[in-house]
């Protein structure tokens, strides 16, 4: 079936609407990050990665506090993930912009 210009497109690739909660003022940083493990569904293989939460000053729709996640990049070995959690978590006193400026650095420097 053809798609009629008048109706929207089902597709998922269209620009995220999202802003960066990070760049949106203080912010409160939950202080310990956390190590997790998923499966990747290309290989079946294990891959682990570091992740913190930062609390965002403001209420949601729902009237809770609004939360947003940084995530290292995925990593083979459960040891280089637990190095990144423990790297977010000495930058996570200095505040959001910190660890999403650790988050940014981790990730380029696994693609160098």
């Amino acid at each position: 079936a053809h798609r009629s210009a008048s109706q929207p497109s089902r597709s998922r690739s269209l620009r995220p609407t999202a802003r960066m909660l990070h760049d949106q003022g203080p912010g409160e940083v939950d202080g310990e990050a956390n190590v997790f493990e998923r499966t990747l569904a290309s290989s079946g293989e294990s891959i682990w990665q570091a992740e913190i939460v930062i609390m965002q000053d403001g209420l949601n729709h729902a009237g809770k506090r609004r939360t947003f996640t940084v995530r290292g990049p995925p990593r083979r070995s459960p040891e280089q993930a637990q190095e990144d959690a423990a790297r977010f978590t000495a930058v996570s006193p200095e505040g959001p912009k910190a660890c999403r400026a650790l988050a940014n650095e981790l990730h380029n420097a696994k693609t160098k």
